[in-house]
């Protein structure tokens, strides 16, 4: 996605002026504001979780980060997202199995009696 980013934005910028489209001014300054406030790092860090990687990386392109940049920062959120979900769920099933008594649903089903 970083790498053709710049050409999809070049195209649609053709695009748009061959339509004579301007861009709505109250969508691009409520944008310049979000990213002028939490910068690349907090936009990296929040959009795994909740509009996808890939999202946000299209959206640091529009708001004219650089590819280097974003590349270090999205890959710096995945794997700290990585690693937290998989403690969140490695505690969290071992927590399950202790307070039910029960080694699981597969385990149940297939035991032979």
């Amino acid at each position: 996605m970083i790498l053709i980013m710049d050409r999809v934005k070049a195209w649609l910028q053709k695009r748009n002026e061959k339509k004579g489209e301007v861009a709505s001014e109250k969508r691009g300054k409520r944008a310049s504001n979000i990213w002028n406030k939490y910068g690349l790092p907090g936009l990296a860090l929040v959009s795994p979780i909740l509009i996808g990687s890939h999202l946000g990386v299209i959206l640091a392109m529009s708001f004219g980060g650089k590819r280097k940049q974003i590349t270090f920062w999205m890959t710096f959120s995945v794997l700290i997202w990585a690693v937290a979900m998989g403690i969140a769920s490695y505690y969290g099933i071992d927590f399950l199995f202790s307070q039910t008594g029960r080694e699981g649903f597969l385990t149940d089903l297939l035991k032979i009696e």
